[in-house]
């Protein structure tokens, strides 16, 4: 990927970064450069960072035509470095010293932009065919001569390849997703513009599975969001979450975890500030009583061991957590309805609970027991693995699917 978008900033500072500079004549001699550099290796380079990461960064281009002159100084200073480290090596140390406050200037002012809201977003990832008809269309605008003065009509159609087919797949999305996670089971349900989370999850998943693959889908907010037992091994995954994306409501109850091994874990207290700071509504998730969340109807059946049911179009989910304190069998009696989805964290589930709950699909974030996998293919029913399979998808059109996992 690096060697990719290496290829297409060098393409670009080739065929486009002259035409810029002409452009910017008006400009200062010193500073058009410093201009049209960056902007033409930007914009040879969207079309596959759209592809691959699905994330545009607004500040991107002001940034790099603030560094500009800062990288050039670290360049320029460790040629000189080198070289003089070659006659006299303690010359050579010495300059490569005097390179160290142009380097933390750099570091500080990455650091900044980092922290601006809304430094990267997120636009969605886009398909393989609009990518090769965005450089298409870069490459007839180099090509012919009488469409550079018409460059802002490409600008305008390439602007078009993007946003229509973003803006219809939103609008028609339905799509019911189990991440891969490492710590916790996640479940990810889209519809339309609307964007929910279930469960709970570690800031490595964050970094590494869930805000990747939320990105590459174009979300840039979560509309609601249940940890159904918040605890303090979890609030930091949340709070890493609330960092990147705002969340409008969040509900929650307590649970019981394992110490964690951060010697200081964010409370639960420190989440809701967290979370209210980006304009969030908290509320406790309520026991035995159905709550409304646009389109997707959710009741917590038990606490411990956990049981929640939720509603997605005419598929109802079941939601298992194992409970070390309280047997599974004292709940089974609640859970004899309809279930269209049964997903569990992989807990030892025998013959009788599974004939009560009577499933017509299973998700298993881990391997399940050898029993429970016998009376699923007895009784035909399909199981998906996450653990083996990676993320499972369920869309109205494909069914469950495993998907690619995010890089």
């Amino acid at each position: 990927m690096g060697f990719q978008l290496s290829v297409l900033a060098t393409l670009g500072l080739l065929v486009t970064a002259p035409v810029l500079t002409k452009w910017l004549d008006w400009l200062p001699s010193a500073i058009a450069p410093l201009v049209a550099v960056p902007l033409a290796a930007f914009v040879w380079t969207l079309p596959l960072q759209l592809h691959v990461f699905g994330v545009v960064s607004p500040y991107s281009l002001p940034l790099n035509i603030l560094t500009a002159p800062v990288i050039t100084g670290i360049s320029l200073g460790s040629g000189l470095s080198a070289l003089a480290a070659l006659v006299v090596p303690a010359v050579g140390s010495a300059i490569a010293q005097l390179l160290l406050w142009p380097t933390q200037l750099l570091i500080a002012l990455v650091e900044f932009a980092n922290q601006l809201p809304g430094n990267a977003y997120a636009a969605g990832a886009i398909a393989p065919s609009q990518v090769v008809a965005l450089y298409a269309i870069y490459l007839l605008v180099w090509g012919v001569a009488a469409l550079h003065r018409r460059w802002w009509v490409a600008a305008i159609v390439c602007l078009g390849l993007v946003a229509i087919p973003t803006g219809t797949a939103v609008m028609s999305r339905l799509a019911v997703t189990v991440l891969d996670t490492a710590d916790e089971p996640m479940l990810i349900v889209q519809h339309r513009s609307r964007v929910g989370l279930i469960g709970s999850f570690s800031p490595q998943d964050v970094q590494f599975t869930v805000l990747p693959f939320l990105r590459q889908q174009g979300v840039n907010r979560v509309t609601w969001a249940i940890a159904p037992d918040l605890t303090e091994c979890h609030t930091e995954g949340w709070m890493q979450l609330a960092q990147h994306l705002p969340i409008q409501s969040f509900y929650f109850s307590s649970g019981a975890c394992e110490p964690s091994e951060t010697p200081k874990p964010p409370d639960k207290q420190q989440l809701i500030q967290q979370l209210q700071a980006g304009g969030g509504r908290i509320y406790t998730l309520p026991l035995d009583q159905a709550v409304q969340l646009g389109d997707v109807a959710v009741r917590q059946v038990n606490q411990d061991p956990l049981a929640l049911r939720f509603q997605i179009g005419d598929q109802i989910w079941l939601l298992l957590r194992e409970s070390k304190t309280v047997p599974l069998e004292l709940v089974l009696p609640r859970l004899a309805t309809l279930t269209s989805v049964l997903w569990w964290d992989g807990i030892k589930l025998d013959a009788q609970a599974l004939s009560t709950i009577r499933p017509q699909q299973a998700i298993a974030t881990r391997p399940p027991s050898e029993a429970a996998e016998a009376w699923f293919r007895s009784q035909t029913v399909p199981l998906h693995v996450v653990a083996q399979q990676g993320a499972i998808q369920w869309t109205p059109k494909t069914g469950f699917r495993a998907i690619a996992p995010v890089d």
